[in-house]
């Protein structure tokens, strides 16, 4: 069954490779290569951790990711959507700390922040 999966997989980098140059970049396509072995990767230390609690483990595979992809972030995208989501955060929270309609104050945050980043990235 193993076989089947890696020639399935194969064959599907095959039909993507057999697109290079027309739409498809190299780079673009060694980048999904990359994904596909990091994807691999990351199910067999899962399947050589054994028996674990997935929340923790998310948790903290999450927030190595996040550490990892900030300076990314950063250098790719600029630092403007950073800035909108930093005022808004910390607008959400001093309205969380103002009283009783903090609530309101908090979702029109929110909805602001959805704005900026929808703003940034389109």
């Amino acid at each position: 069954m193993q076989i089947v999966g890696v020639c399935l997989g194969l064959l599907g980098i095959g039909v993507v490779a057999l697109d290079l140059g027309q739409t498809t970049s190299l780079l673009g396509f060694f980048m999904a290569v990359a994904a596909a072995a990091s994807w691999a990767s990351g199910n067999m230390f899962i399947k050589a951790m054994g028996q674990t609690a997935a929340v923790p483990m998310v948790t903290w595979g999450s927030l190595i990711a996040a550490i990892a992809l900030l300076p990314l972030s950063l250098v790719l995208e600029g630092t403007a959507g950073w800035q909108a989501a930093w005022v808004s955060l910390t607008d959400a929270i001093l309205y969380a700390s103002s009283g009783p309609d903090w609530a309101a104050a908090a979702q029109a945050e929110a909805q602001k922040t959805q704005l900026a980043i929808a703003h940034v990235a389109g």
